[in-house]
């Protein structure tokens, strides 16, 4: 029994580990057909179609796409959805759920490919297009889902009018949190004013982005510290620093610079110095740094 467990939690991690790769391969597949298509100064349909599959997959490859459906499966089944009360549909009924549920999943996916490209081809709102999408999608769902039952069931059958706006709701709430969750790396003209403005984040991968931690010289590169993971950017540390608010954290070493709140604790070792960071990484101290940083945790809000 203990070996079967390890054997299904080693196979868990496994497609956990294939799951965060496909991620991360799409923000940053993404990330650089923007580039392009930003230093191109525009974008062709096949840009388009290609930027579609590539948000469509990091939806896929997000845990919460998954907790979206197992909910949806629950919410169906306990609120007697696609079924009218008092009919007897036998073995049929679960078969009916499933196809029901594989039905809604598709649908806005396929519209995707009808309602994302404006995004990238003309700059168009993604917000504005994921309404469109429901939109589309309620009523192809209201319309094909009572077609489907026909052909199986001789009662019960629900009635479009019946399904499109149940259906509405669902995906309204359902694309707008994913978008929600997913719009500052995903979303064209996000990435145009992140690149346009002279801030740090214009260097971090969408993959990476997140609140800057720390910034560390590497020879001729900045090591970048997100809680999503570090990138290495060919840029000067005085250059670096210069473009993350100065109210924002200090520089504690001239290789070296920590944002407050992600700042520990002050550790010294001897002669030596090291501030210690939430996420675990500890970074020197210069002597000369040393008081500003005290006058920092001493005066720091509790």
């Amino acid at each position: 029994m203990q070996h079967l467990l390890a054997k299904i939690h080693e196979q868990v991690q496994i497609l956990r580990q294939w799951r965060i790769a496909g991620y991360d391969r799409s923000l940053l597949q993404l990330d650089l057909l923007y580039r392009n298509v930003d230093n191109a100064g525009k974008a062709t349909l096949k840009d388009s179609v290609e930027a579609t599959r590539k948000i469509l997959q990091t939806y896929i490859f997000l845990p919460d796409f998954y907790f979206i459906i197992v909910g949806i499966t629950l919410m169906v089944f306990t609120a007697q959805l696609f079924v009218k009360p008092g009919v007897d549909y036998g073995l049929l009924r679960p078969v009916l759920f499933v196809i029901s549920g594989i039905l809604a999943g598709a649908v806005p996916l396929l519209v995707a490919f009808l309602t994302l490209p404006p995004h990238l081809f003309f700059k168009a709102s993604i917000w504005v297009l994921t309404l469109l999408n429901v939109s589309i999608s309620a009523v192809i769902f209201a319309y094909l889902q009572p077609i489907i039952a026909g052909t199986m069931l001789d009662d019960g059958v629900l009635s479009f009018q019946r399904l499109v706006w149940p259906m509405f709701v669902f995906y309204f709430f359902a694309e707008f949190y994913m978008l929600m969750r997913l719009s500052p790396i995903v979303c064209f003209n996000t990435y145009l004013k992140r690149h346009a403005k002279d801030s740090i984040e214009q260097f971090i991968p969408a993959n990476k982005l997140g609140p800057v931690l720390s910034l560390s010289a590497q020879d001729h590169y900045v090591e970048i510290a997100t809680p999503k993971g570090a990138h290495l950017e060919r840029i000067t540390i005085k250059k670096a620093i210069e473009l993350v608010p100065e109210s924002s954290g200090l520089q504690v070493h001239r290789s070296h610079w920590v944002a407050y709140n992600a700042i520990l604790d002050l550790e010294k070792t001897g002669e030596r110095y090291a501030v210690l960071l939430r996420n675990g990484t500890k970074l020197p101290v210069g002597k000369s740094k040393v008081q500003g940083l005290e006058n920092y945790l001493k005066n720091r809000p509790i």
